[in-house]
């Protein structure tokens, strides 16, 4: 199945993380891609590894700093917060998307519940993180976030995604486009996760995002 998609294949780098970029044609109006199956199982998969490779440079400078000289709070923050502004809301827009799509699949019932669960336990660990009052409990932390979420990606990818993509019963183009606004959603939303298969308002507000909006409350 193939849709056509206003989009250029920096959503393919990017997967639904990131900007959307539209690129002109010569006429001045967006160029049209086609997106297979194919191209939207390589689309999500670019997503989740993207994913872990920031999360996983984020780790490493955090376990640089302190190692070298005991500091960690502003390399935490900055993982904490890609966290809370990336990796939580995706997670939450898959299971308003894809989990969603499996969910009548009852060979992939504990599977969705496991990783469902997965998800909550990033959460967890996020605001283990943001919380942490020394750097090895942070840095404990974030090697545990970047392990889980590793091995749950991987299971993402060759559980759920390839399952589907093989049954070629759902509309995995549609589903990039369904997790990329459900995904934006939810960062300036976050209840709105409870409208999942799972249930629960589980994605936690993002210190960063309060903090701004605590200052525009209060400079109006």
């Amino acid at each position: 199945m193939a849709l056509v998609l206003r989009v250029t294949w920096a959503i393919v780098l990017q997967g639904m993380v990131g900007s959307l970029v539209m690129l002109p044609s010569k006429e001045g109006e967006p160029m049209t891609t086609t997106m297979t199956g194919a191209d939207a199982l390589m689309t999500m998969r670019a997503c989740h590894s993207r994913l872990v490779d920031e999360v996983q440079a984020r780790v490493a400078a955090l376990r640089k700093t302190v190692a070298t000289d005991g500091s960690y709070s502003a390399q935490a923050a900055e993982l904490a917060s890609f966290l809370f502004d990336e990796v939580l809301p995706h997670a939450a827009a898959e299971e308003l998307t894809v989990y969603r799509s499996a969910s009548s699949r009852s060979a992939l019932a504990p599977a969705l519940k496991e990783m469902a669960e997965e998800h909550r336990r990033l959460a967890s660990l996020a605001q283990a993180l943001a919380g942490a009052s020394d750097g090895p409990g942070a840095l404990l932390a974030a090697e545990q976030v970047s392990a889980l979420l590793e091995g749950h990606l991987d299971r993402e990818d060759g559980q759920l995604l390839a399952r589907l993509y093989d049954e070629g019963r759902v509309d995995l183009p549609q589903l990039v486009i369904d997790v990329r606004y459900a995904t934006n959603r939810i960062r300036s939303e976050p209840a709105a996760g409870a409208e999942g298969p799972f249930g629960s308002a589980w994605v936690p507000r993002s210190p960063r995002r309060e903090a701004v909006h605590k200052r525009a409350a209060t400079s109006a």
